[in-house]
Formats: structure tokens, sequence, C-alpha cells
């Protein structure tokens, strides 16, 4: 994964200068031993106008830096089976998921066979829904019931 692309919209600046200090490098040589828990698979979030990278792309580049990743959250079924279990485990077709992040929110969504509207105006700002998104991503033809700019 290259930090800074089109995608993910990380600024290379911020991502490089995490991957290259010197705590980092230090460590590198015991990352292989140390588990790594991402709670929050987001690779980036918008505030106050501001992208900043998430827990997501820490663990990105824990990875590249030859770490191992124990990932939670979306788009992992495990948290959509404990939600699902919360709410009385009601079948997948009365299910809708809502997002901004295709790599997260969307993508769970379509794993687990939700109906899903697709938020452009989050992370993915100006953006269209891929055409390919279902068969990129191993979930054939799905593509989301709605795409809005805002629930406002």
């Amino acid at each position: 994964m290259k930090w800074g692309s089109a995608s993910l919209r990380v600024p290379a600046s911020m991502m490089n200068a995490f991957a290259s200090r010197s705590i980092a490098r230090n460590w590198r040589p015991c990352l292989n031993e140390i588990l790594l828990h991402c709670l929050n698979p987001d690779r980036i979030v918008v505030r106050g106008g501001e992208t900043e990278p998430c827990a997501g792309a820490l663990a990105d580049v824990y990875v590249d830096l030859g770490g191992r990743v124990e990932w939670y959250g979306k788009p992992f079924p495990t948290i959509y089976r404990h939600a699902l279990g919360l709410a009385g485990d009601p079948p997948a077709s009365e299910v809708i998921a809502i997002g901004d992040s295709l790599q997260t929110d969307i993508l769970g969504a379509a794993r687990m066979g939700f109906d899903a509207i697709f938020v452009t105006g989050g992370i993915h700002a100006g953006e269209t829904f891929p055409a390919e998104f279902g068969l990129r991503n191993g979930v054939g033809d799905w593509h989301p019931v709605a795409v809005v700019e805002s629930l406002r």
C-alpha cells in the first residue's frame, strides 16, 4: 500500500513521518514478536475539514514494517455478528448499513449481504461509487441501494 494514494488521500508526509520515526526503526527487529490489535480499521477520518490518519493506517504501516496485526471492526464479520446478536439476529434482508468508507463500511456490508447507503460527503468526497467495486472485492455485482452526499 502506498501512502498518499488517491484512494486513501492520507497525506504521504503524515504516514512517511510515522514510518520513519526512530521509535519505529528501533522496534523493527521485535515487530514480528509483537501482535498489534487494531480495533478500528478505518484508514482516515475527516475532522473539521482536515483529513487525518486513523488506527487502520497506523496498523498498515506496522505491517509494512514487518509487524503482525489482528484486525477487529468493519469490514470483518465478527463485529457484524455481534451487532446482529444484540439486535435479535435479524436476517440480512432486514439490515441496512450506512457509511462513507468503501474499504470498511461499504465492503463490510457487501460481504455480509446487507443493503447499504454510501455517503459520498465523507472520506470519499466528490467521488462516485466505483462501478467495479463488487467484482474487485469478490462480492459479484453488489452495489449500494442508495448513494447520497449527506445524511442531513
